[in-house]
């Protein structure tokens, strides 16, 4: 989702990994920009705030079909789970 606060280093990094990064670094070797690589697992959940006003998009490149903004209809912070990211050839979260 465009917006989300997502920020994990490249896979070829050699700091320590955490959250997205490890969950792309576990998974994949080398990266193609563009590339959805699924994140979390049964026992492994990500979660995403939003920074910014935000729309979803059932896939990258459709028109988006709902729009958030920083507060939910709660007046809380809106916060989404992250299934995947779509990533450079860096394996950086786009």
């Amino acid at each position: 989702m465009a917006g989300a606060a997502i920020v994990a280093a490249g896979c070829g990094s050699h700091a320590p990994r955490s959250g997205v990064e490890a969950a792309i670094a576990t998974r994949v070797r080398h990266c193609t920009t563009g590339a959805r690589v699924p994140v979390g697992s049964p026992k492994l959940a990500f979660a995403a705030v939003v920074g910014r006003p935000t729309h979803a998009f059932r896939a990258p490149g459709r028109r988006p079909f709902a729009a958030f903004g920083l507060l939910n209809v709660n007046q809380v912070p809106t916060v989404f789970s992250v299934l995947g990211a779509v990533v450079t050839r860096t394996c950086k979260p786009r």
